[in-house]
């Protein structure tokens, strides 16, 4: 997605009177799957530069989704950090709350107690 296309698709939106939530690459910059064991760290690097860029250019979305339906991959207290570290960077990125992107996620349907867990190491 270019940055181009990203400021056509929120105009888009925005003439239609419609809210956006995007969803980010949890999954970028690591190497796993499910028969090769942990995953690798996480890159957010591409994910901070899109928020940024939205934010500087006074974009305006919904709110992001935190995911890309890998979390089965992803261990609980993982997934927590990937989205303390995008809350963190909205927080900063939108100081009024009354601006600020709603962060959603997990994106698919977790098992219960993976949930509970997440929640619990502060993905909330």
């Amino acid at each position: 997605l270019t940055m181009e296309r990203w400021e056509e698709i929120l105009a888009f939106a925005a003439d239609s009177g419609l809210d956006v939530a995007f969803g980010l690459n949890v999954m970028y910059g690591r190497n796993c799957s499910v028969h090769h064991g942990p995953c690798s760290a996480w890159d957010p690097s591409n994910t901070i530069a899109f928020l940024e860029h939205t934010s500087q250019y006074g974009l305006i979305v919904g709110g992001f989704e935190v995911g890309n339906e890998k979390e089965e991959l992803l261990s609980p207290q993982d997934y927590a950090s990937c989205m303390t570290t995008v809350r963190k960077t909205i927080d900063r990125l939108w100081p009024d709350p009354a601006t600020r992107p709603l962060l959603i996620g997990p994106d698919e349907n977790p098992r219960s107690d993976w949930l509970a867990l997440m929640l619990r190491e502060g993905g909330n």
